[in-house]
């Protein structure tokens, strides 16, 4: 049976989710004032990484919380002391569109299929961007997509998925040092205080609401420190 449904245009889309705060969102038009640091922190809290293929639940705000503490070396590393808090929160705020739109598998996002979604993807970023004072474009800084695929391989590595695979994986980074290794949590966080625990390796279950609390934490800290 064929589908007779007729679309509307991503360009007058005006459809609405509803948020964990109770916001009326519209993803194809989205407006600044909108987005919520809350609805960010739950979301993501919520949502698995790999479509759910994984021993246990390990959700993106997980995931971003190594990618701001990555990113935090890599800005001090590089001797930018005036943009480590701004990198890292962008770093920790870089999956936020998926908050409103989910995410689709690779496969998908870097076929033809995936070209409107990026395109949604890109203007829900400039919503987040404006709304938390970041720079234009900040979440495609080298750094923070050097980190997120740090983070990857790492959690690939941990979860056991690389083990398992039954084909060999393109990662274009080496994963974070395995527990055990020389001075491990110097590389990870010099200078920066040793909390969340569950953000350093290796990856493991923990709470969504943990996870949540953690990254509402880390995000009032790097605002705060950037200002």
């Amino acid at each position: 049976m064929s589908d007779d449904t007729v679309y509307p245009q991503l360009e007058t889309g005006t459809g609405w989710i509803q948020t964990w705060s109770g916001v009326a969102f519209t993803p194809l038009e989205p407006k600044p004032e909108d987005i919520r640091i809350e609805d960010i922190g739950h979301a993501l809290a919520l949502q698995n990484r790999y479509n759910g293929h994984t021993p246990f639940p390990i959700s993106v705000a997980r995931h971003s919380l190594m990618v701001a503490r990555i990113v935090e070396h890599f800005t001090k590393a590089a001797n930018e002391p005036t943009r480590v808090a701004e990198l890292a929160l962008a770093g920790l705020l870089h999956d936020a569109a998926e908050v409103y739109i989910g995410d689709f598998v690779r496969p998908l996002k870097d076929h033809e299929f995936g070209v409107e979604y990026r395109k949604v993807e890109r203007q829900l970023e400039s919503a987040v961007e404006a709304r938390f004072g970041l720079e234009y474009r900040i979440f495609h800084h080298p750094f923070i997509r050097r980190a997120d695929e740090i983070a990857l391989a790492t959690e690939a590595r941990d979860l056991g998925l690389l083990a398992k695979a039954p084909r060999a994986w393109t990662l274009s980074q080496e994963p974070l040092p395995a527990v055990g290794d020389d001075s491990p949590e110097r590389w990870w966080m010099p200078g920066a205080p040793v909390y969340p625990s569950f953000a350093l390796r290796p990856v493991t279950e923990t709470p969504w609401r943990d996870v949540e609390r953690a990254f509402l934490l880390e995000f009032e800290r790097l605002d705060a420190a950037r200002r």
